[in-house]
């Protein structure tokens, strides 16, 4: 997991670069190397029962839904 440290010195050396096609490799290759970074965090347990719990409810929503109109 990035630090708030790594992520300020990514982005000082990100300034660092001139509108090169050079820097522009070197930011493709800072952002799919952050992207991959998110990709590989978990997600929270508190996050996923929360979207459990959304899940339910639109569920029940629907079932009273077909209820009335059946």
């Amino acid at each position: 997991m990035k630090t708030l440290e790594t992520h300020r010195d990514d982005e000082i050396a990100s300034r660092n670069l001139d509108a090169t096609p050079e820097s522009s490799d070197a930011i493709s290759r800072r952002l799919r190397h952050f992207y991959d970074s998110v990709q590989e965090e978990t997600i929270p347990d508190r996050f996923l029962q929360l979207l459990e719990m959304l899940e339910e409810a639109e569920e029940r929503h629907a079932a009273r839904n077909n209820r009335a109109e059946g």
